[in-house]
């Protein structure tokens, strides 16, 4: 009642106050990634679509440790990260390379971007000990890199790598990141793009200026628009569909298909109006213009996650000590030990009864095996 009465006196201190806690109680923390968002609607369990496909891959392939190790760190929400295409062309050399240098086993080292925690670590390394033929891997979340292990000629890299990109997870040569890969790719389009879009508006500009139809140049000055905005749609349209249509095939919406059908509608639209001869329909510098803006839009948001997942890494600490719901029973003269990343031989023991591991050892180790 006390409290009623002074924000009855018209203190703006007070509203403000009750303002703020009624929006932190509108917050929820997405299931996955543990980041604060604002739900459109009650049921709302996650910040994105990335967040929930990534969650039920994880509950799906039986790797749902990954929350307790994860022990609530909120780490970048996924995003669009799983829907997108990429091209793993580099890895054939590479992998070539590696199963000639090692006889017995193979190696090799490779960036990896979208590890945050040690979660991400455990998960990584078992997916990678589904696949037939693997040895080991270890992840490192500080450096944002891995190391890989296989019994050369038995073993697909090329399918681990792929499957890990649907939780989230890309590999890149160990001297280029992905991340600044990818953004590299889509800075590419957006230049090209750009380009188009300038060279549609130009010769558009003459429409809106008044230039009569039967211009001697009108018809040609139609055929380089229309050339303008079909080029825009193969290179930067071409990027949102292909994302929309991958998210379709895994069930799921991605916020790229109304862009898309937005294109296309429009795209198709220009193309009847251009052959009944209606200057009404005709919207192919929009065309261009509108996958530039969508383009321009999407990189400074990329270069914007990408800051910021590198800041959250270099932020973010491992916790010294991680209690596991379900451990091994070990018993003496039973023995656990690990083999870390560039480091001598180690062994672990038993704390109280449970699994307590230290930060270097979750960082670097692969799955550990047991010796009696």
């Amino acid at each position: 009642m006390e409290h009623r009465k002074v924000c009855a006196s018209n203190d703006k201190t007070c509203i403000a106050k009750i303002c703020s806690a009624d929006m932190l109680l509108l917050m929820k923390s997405c299931r996955h990634c543990n980041t604060a968002f604002s739900p459109r609607k009650v049921e709302e369990e996650f910040c994105c679509h990335g967040c929930e496909y990534v969650f039920r891959m994880i509950n799906d392939s039986g790797l749902d440790q990954f929350y307790d190790l994860k022990q609530g760190l909120a780490t970048t929400p996924v995003k669009s990260r799983p829907f997108e295409e990429h091209d793993f062309s580099w890895l054939a050399p590479l992998f070539e390379q590696a199963e000639q240098r090692g006889r017995d086993e193979a190696t090799l080292d490779l960036a990896l971007d979208g590890i945050s925690c040690v979660g991400c670590v455990w998960m990584i390394e078992t997916i990678f000990a589904r696949h037939p033929g693997s040895i080991r891997a270890a992840a490192h979340p500080t450096q944002g890199m891995l190391h890989l292990e296989w019994l050369p000629g038995q073993c697909d890299v090329e399918a681990f790598l792929r499957e890990i990109t649907q939780f989230g997870y890309i590999a890149a040569p160990k001297d280029q990141k992905a991340g600044y890969g990818e953004q590299q790719k889509l800075l590419g389009r957006l230049g090209l793009c750009g380009a188009f879009a300038l060279n549609a508006m130009a010769f558009t500009l003459p429409t809106y200026l008044g230039m009569p139809r039967d211009f001697m140049f009108a018809d040609l000055f139609r055929l380089i628009t229309f050339l303008s905005a079909t080029f825009a749609m193969l290179i930067g349209g071409s990027w949102f569909m292909k994302k929309a249509w991958r998210a379709l095939q895994m069930r799921t919406v991605h916020i790229d298909l109304p862009i898309a059908l937005g294109l296309i509608a429009a795209y198709i639209g220009s193309i009847i109006g251009w052959m009944m001869d209606a200057e009404g329909l005709l919207y192919f510098d929009f065309v261009a213009m509108f996958v530039f803006l969508m383009l321009t839009g999407r990189w400074a948001q990329q270069s914007a996650v990408e800051r910021n997942r590198r800041k959250l890494m270099r932020d973010t600490s491992i916790p010294e000590h991680v209690r596991l719901s379900q451990t091994p029973k070990l018993e003496a003269p039973d023995r656990l030990e690990h083999w870390p990343l560039n480091a001598s031989r180690s062994s672990g023991g038993i704390v109280e009864d449970a699994a307590a591991a230290n930060r270097k050892a979750l960082s670097n180790q692969a799955s550990a095996p047991l010796k009696h």
